[in-house]
């Protein structure tokens, strides 16, 4: 995009974003040692290179306005770089971004959208192929369950509590509404031995009170247009007298951006929920379960046929079975885990080393995320098993005669450097072409020609070849006349022999 051919992609969960000689270390480990003084920073200025910048929402608290400061500092100092920024808009300065940005939002999933998403993510088992059967009628017919699966999120939550089910076809509705509008509510960061973090607050607000305050804010502006909530009528709604400092009404909104998901900041003084059907949801159990809440007079104030008929579906499986498990906690109760949440953070290792497929298959049944694996031989099914390895970010390939094809690297989004070793009958690159990869580097290539397909991998913007022999011919690399392409960068290299 922009003209630019070398993204930055950059995440700022660990509380802080990498300096200009750090990005390459962080995204391209690999190519760290061979990377020129200050080639990060020539790029931004140049206007070859933009930022993305994600996780800022996963910031604390305190941390989030130096993150903020830095990554405007640094913009500044680079004009021509554009710049991307994911973030649902709490602790944005909006002050400070003026016209230099234009705030862009998510295209909400058709229903199109909607059963692509579902046929990607099940698989071909009998029990995926079951769930998917019963999910995608009811989303067809009920349009309140196809607005709440509108967020990537949302749909594959809705097809985990299917295929979860006893019996899929019999879900009861309001499991599936729970399920999808809780997909992206995070728990709160659970406490250990290691040192903490800066700026993350003592005393999080618990879930308990931010189930009830999403309640409140969802049942007050039920005559609101739903994207274009005044700040001042959200802070209004959840403000009650006698809570404490931790649960003001700012913290409480920032929360429940951050954590629960169910709102998020447009602008410096408007609020808005993802879609009108979750604000049903929402109203529905606030009414259903919140003692003291007058029904008939907010249904005669508000009438919704979708939001009266969900009550009633509440309130009729209450009497039958018992309380419903809601996504609000009654005041005071204890505060209760969402089964739909995000899981604890997963372990990582540094690098790991396979030799077969069966190490693989041990790697993907651990969950570990491994940034760099090194694969020693014939190692079968790394098309298949690589998307589903967690933070791969360097792949190196080494010892295997065999190897004539880079495996398929079309579904690594996070992989950005790949290393072949001593495989002398690698020819085929076009993996590439479809790939995010940054780097390459190939030890020894042969005395050929170079690919000619190499100017088509998007995202590559380096290729290191060593050779023992004379120089390869750059020749068939050149780009096609007229694109203006310059990149990626080849270099060729001679090893000298003692």
């Amino acid at each position: 995009p922009w003209g630019c051919r070398i993204p930055f992609v950059l995440s700022a969960r660990s509380g802080a974003l990498p300096r200009l000689d750090g990005m390459v270390p962080t995204l391209a480990p690999l190519t760290a040692a061979q990377e020129p003084a200050g080639w990060a920073s020539r790029q931004l200025r140049s206007g070859r290179a933009f930022l993305a910048v994600d996780d800022l929402d996963a910031v604390p608290a305190g941390n989030r306005a130096a993150v903020w400061e830095w990554l405007l500092n640094l913009l500044e100092t680079h004009p021509d770089a554009p710049c991307v920024i994911a973030t649902n808009g709490t602790g944005v300065p909006w002050s400070r971004l003026g016209d230099a940005f234009r705030v862009v939002g998510l295209r909400p999933l058709t229903p199109d959208d909607i059963r692509a998403l579902v046929d990607s993510r099940a698989a071909a088992s009998p029990e995926d192929r079951q769930a998917r059967g019963a999910l995608l009628p009811r989303c067809d017919t009920d349009p309140l369950l196809a607005g709440v699966a509108d967020r990537p999120a949302a749909a594959a939550s809705l097809l985990r509590a299917t295929r979860t089910a006893a019996q899929p076809a019999r879900i009861p509705r309001h499991r599936l509404l729970r399920a999808g509008v809780s997909a992206v509510w995070r728990r709160p960061r659970v406490e250990t031995t290691a040192p903490p973090v800066p700026g993350l607050a003592a005393t999080p607000v618990p879930d308990s009170v931010l189930r009830a305050a999403s309640g409140r804010l969802a049942v007050a502006t039920l005559g609101l247009d739903g994207s274009r909530i005044p700040l001042r009528t959200a802070l209004s709604a959840l403000r009650e007298t006698g809570t404490s400092d931790s649960a003001s009404p700012e913290r409480l909104l920032a929360a429940l951006a951050d954590r629960a998901g169910v709102v998020f900041r447009p602008g410096p003084d408007t609020v808005a929920f993802p879609n009108p059907e979750v604000r049903t949801y929402l109203a529905a159990h606030h009414l259903a379960h919140a003692p003291g809440t007058d029904t008939d007079t907010v249904l005669r104030r508000h009438p919704s046929d979708e939001l009266a008929a969900l009550l009633a579906e509440l309130r009729a499986t209450e009497t039958a079975t018992g309380p419903v498990r809601s996504v609000l906690a009654t005041p005071g109760g204890p505060p209760r885990r969402l089964s739909a949440g995000s899981p604890p953070p997963r372990t990582a290792v540094r690098r790991a080393g396979v030799r077969s497929s069966a190490e693989v298959r041990t790697l993907l049944r651990a969950g570990t995320a491994i940034p760099e694996l090194r694969c020693t031989g014939p190692v079968d099914g790394l098309a298949e098993a690589l998307p589903r390895l967690p933070g791969l970010r360097s792949l190196v390939l080494m010892d295997d005669p065999s190897l004539v094809a880079l495996p398929e690297l079309a579904g690594c989004r996070s992989l950005r450097s790949v290393r072949v070793l001593r495989c002398p009958n690698l020819r085929d690159l076009t993996a590439l072409e479809s790939s995010a990869v940054m780097f390459l580097d190939i030890d020894p290539w042969p005395d050929l020609p170079l690919p000619d397909g190499l100017h088509r991998a998007l995202w590559l913007s380096r290729v290191t070849l060593v050779t023992a022999g004379p120089r390869a011919r750059p020749a068939g690399a050149a780009p096609p006349q007229g694109t203006g392409t310059v990149f990626p960068e080849i270099r060729i290299r001679r090893r000298r022999h003692s």
